[in-house]
Parts: structure tokens; sequence; C-alpha cells
């Protein structure tokens, strides 16, 4: 019994004898040092020591079985210790008479294992918990072995591929990707079993139906006393990349369609004014020189007709300041807001003066952005304060800040003056929208429209709060971090 002599020198393990009738005889006195029993205690215990075991994996068969037909045994059997505690032990026994046909007696030996059932037991949970985990994830999961072949795919993986665990199995990792990616998929994989990082792959894969698909690859090699294993995961992003493919279109066509546009503006501002110069021109000289022989409609005909040219000239102004807020945008910079309000407030002196009027600022922070754009942004907002003042009411204006989410701040410019119904609010942000009589209150109506461009440019929002005769408040974000 070469084997239990070789086994019972692992400890913790006691030797014993019984006899063809299954009765203990001789028990090592390691047996109290493993169990707690003392030999003779064990001995007269018999199948007592036995613990009911869930798993049927040996025990009553080892003790119950015909031991001159079955002289040997070797199983794992659950044992009670002194304190009543479930004992895992691995057993071997045999023929102390080297005649299988002719037993005259058992010796057998048994090694304590419960610290390595625990572990097992732990590892199979572990497992187990990994697979339910694995399962349900909306994501797929595979790993391959050190000879680069699938042994283990999720449900996910299986439905992304379209290829069963039949079809999958034992089939190399390459197997999935399309013929036209796999050369560049080759020059990517091996640096990260060279490096031992992780690899990211974007590429396709063929299902068996020939349906090609855009997934992401994540893998990362572990290696061990065996070679190595790949796991991974992979993630369809078909979707994703046929929405990449529609915003690269879409961004052509912005360009495309910025370029028209800049183009648009370059003939606005050359050959669309140069008429209305002329036309400005031979208007004044008429005033000048022609207007002894001009009857009362004659001169009010004319006055007519240099107001409208007047009109057209700042439609065309105003319309080439909006377009170019992006076609000829200058980068963003740190700017001082309070040095961009003064020289606004100082602009503006004589239409202050004239209302009646003040303007308050409050201390404002720096912020990144056009410097110009936000000359014009607060040009046109503090200037629609001013002109839109209540009669007989002179006009306030403050311009005040708050810090709002991290990296951003939130402004105000909030006046007395005549307001508006909120429920005309979509409208004033729109190109050459008026709420109010081009007789009473001059402007193209485009202030307001070229005041959102800007803040949008800037990745903000503007909006306002407005009550009839009681005056409006226009708000708006901009980023503060430089």
């Amino acid at each position: 019994m070469r084997r239990l002599r070789l086994l019972a020198q692992l400890a913790p393990s006691f030797f014993y004898t019984r006899d063809l009738d299954g009765n203990f005889i001789e028990v090592g006195d390691e047996v109290q040092a493993i169990l707690g029993h003392s030999p003779q205690t064990f001995v007269a215990m018999g199948e007592s020591v036995l613990a009911p075991d869930p798993q049927s994996s040996g025990g009553e068969y080892w003790l119950s079985r015909d031991l001159r037909q079955c002289p040997e045994f070797h199983g794992n059997v659950m044992v009670f210790n002194d304190a009543g505690a479930v004992r895992w032990l691995e057993v071997l026994e045999g023929s102390s008479a080297g005649n299988s046909d002719a037993p005259a007696g058992i010796e057998g030996v048994a090694r304590d294992i419960t610290v390595q059932r625990e572990r097992e037991e732990d590892l199979k949970i572990r497992i187990e918990r990994f697979r339910e985990i694995s399962e349900s994830s909306p994501i797929g999961i595979f790993q391959v072995d050190p000879d680069d072949l699938f042994i283990y795919t999720n449900l996910r993986w299986q439905t992304i591929t379209g290829r069963t665990l039949r079809e999958t199995l034992g089939r190399p990792w390459w197997d999935v990707i399309c013929l036209e990616d796999r050369e560049s998929v080759f020059e990517i994989w091996p640096r990260g079993e060279q490096q031992g990082d992780e690899t990211l792959i974007e590429c396709r894969i063929q299902r068996p139906n020939g349906e090609l698909r855009w997934v992401e690859l994540r893998s990362k090699c572990f290696f061990h006393d065996y070679g190595k294993n790949f796991f991974g995961t992979i993630e369809d992003i078909t979707e994703r990349k046929k929405t990449e493919e529609q915003l690269a279109q879409y961004a052509a066509e912005l360009k495309r369609s910025n370029q028209d546009l800049e183009d648009f503006a370059s003939i606005a501002s050359h050959d669309l004014q140069e008429p209305l110069r002329k036309v400005m021109a031979f208007g004044s000289r008429i005033l000048e020189n022609c207007s002894a022989v001009l009857d009362e409609r004659g001169r009010d005909y004319l006055d007519r007709m240099m107001q409208a040219t007047e009109r057209m000239q700042r439609f065309i102004d105003d319309l080439l300041k909006y377009s170019r807020i992006s076609t000829k945008a200058n980068p963003f910079e740190s700017v001082d807001l309070n040095e961009t309000v003064m020289e606004v407030v100082s602009d503006l002196e004589i239409r202050i003066k004239q209302s009646g009027g003040r303007v308050e600022v409050a201390p404002l922070p720096r912020v990144t952005a056009d410097p110009l754009q936000m000359r014009q942004l607060f040009q046109n907002l503090i200037g629609n304060a001013l002109k839109f003042y209540r009669p007989g009411v002179p006009p306030v204006v403050q311009v005040k800040s708050e810090e709002g989410a991290s990296g951003w701040c939130r402004f105000s410019v909030e006046d007395n003056g005549i307001g508006f119904k909120e429920e005309y609010l979509d409208r004033i942000f729109k190109p050459f929208e008026r709420l109010n009589p081009r007789s009473q209150y001059e402007g193209s109506g485009m202030g307001l429209a070229i005041c959102k461009k800007i803040v949008l440019r800037h990745g903000g929002d503007i909006s306002a709060h407005s009550v009839p005769d009681r005056g409006t408040q226009f708000y708006f974000t901009l980023p503060t971090r430089v």
C-alpha cells in the first residue's frame, strides 16, 4: 500500500486498520489532533462518526460496503469532530494482505481536507456568481486560452456575433473578425500581450449570415504557470458608428453652409451695399441741390426713400454682424468683463444723458470668450434697455452676475422699461422680429438674434423675464474657466 504510506505523510492525516466486518481495530494518535476524538472513541463510534452528506459523496459506502468484495476505496467523506462540527476527510483504503481475492484486513489513511473543500466551495460560488453576472451582462464577455481559442463566451457575446457556443468554443478568436479588418487588428492585439496593457480595438465582425457589425473589443492578457489567458469584452457600436458618420456628413455640410454664408457676407458687404451707397449719395445731392424745385409731395417721397435706404443699410450691417459671429469669429481668451462693460457704457454716454438714465454695474468675473463678441453682446443688451424706456421714467439698467455650476456664471441685464408680454418670448430672439412700431423705436430687429447666437457659440443659453410696463430681465450663462 505504497499510496497509503505516501498519503499518510501529507499532514494532517491519520492511519487506521479495519477488519473485514468493517470494524475499526486501530487508529493512529493523530486522529485526536484532527477530529478531537481519542483513538478509542473513534473506534467505538463506528458509523456514528459520519455526518449527513447532502452530496452523497460516499461516506456510507466507505463504512458499509462489503470489504471482502471491494477492499479498495478512495473518496471524500464528511465526519463529525468532538464538538459536533463537520470536517471533510480524504480517505484511501486497500487490502492489508495485498491479495484482493482474499484480503486479511483493511488498511487506510484519512487526510483532513476541510480547508481545501471550503476553498473549493468558495471558488465554486464565485464562479457561479461570475457566470450569473456575466450571463446577465449587457456587454459581451469572452475568454481565450493560451492557444488563442475561445473557451468561454456569454449570451450577449453570442447575440452580438450571431454565433452559438457550438460555433464558437475551440475556434480562434480572430474567426469572428471580418477579413478586411484582420490585418489592422493583428497589428494592435499583440501589443497588449507584450506590454500587459488593456487593448482597445474598433473593428467589424461578420455574422454567419454575412452581416457586418461594428464592435469595440477590449481585452487584457493574464499570464500564469500554464501560459496565458485573454479576458475581454465586446460591445456593438454599429449605431454609434452610423451616428458618427452622420455627424461627419453634417459637419461637412455645415462647413459648406458656413462657406456659403461667408460668400454671401462678402457679396452683401460689397455688391449689395454699393447700389445703396449710390442711392443715398444721389438722394443727398437731390436734397442739397434740387429741394427748391420739389413740391411738398416730392420732398416727402424723397424723405421716405432716404429713410428706407438707411433702414436697408442698417439691415445689411446687422445681417453681416449676425453671419460673422461664426464665420469671422476670434479665438477664445480670458476677458475681463468689467473693462468690456465700462467701454460699452462709455460708448452709450450720449444716449444715457439724453434719456436721463443710468447704468449700474456690479463686479463682474473674467470669462473665456471672444472679446469682440462680448462687447457686441453687452452693447446690444444695455443699448436695448436704454432704448425701450417708458416716457417720463428715466431708464435704470442693472448689470449683475452670480456664480453658477462649476466653471460657469449666470449674468443678468435688467431694466425698468416698457417690457413685453412673455407669450412673445420665442419671437424676440429671431432675426428681424419686432414687437414695437418702427416709427416709435428705431432698429432692425437683429440685436437680440445676435445676442443669442453669441451666447450659443460660447456654449451658454439666454432667455428673458418681462412684465409689461414693469421692465425686462435678460439672463444668460457664460464659461468662466480661464
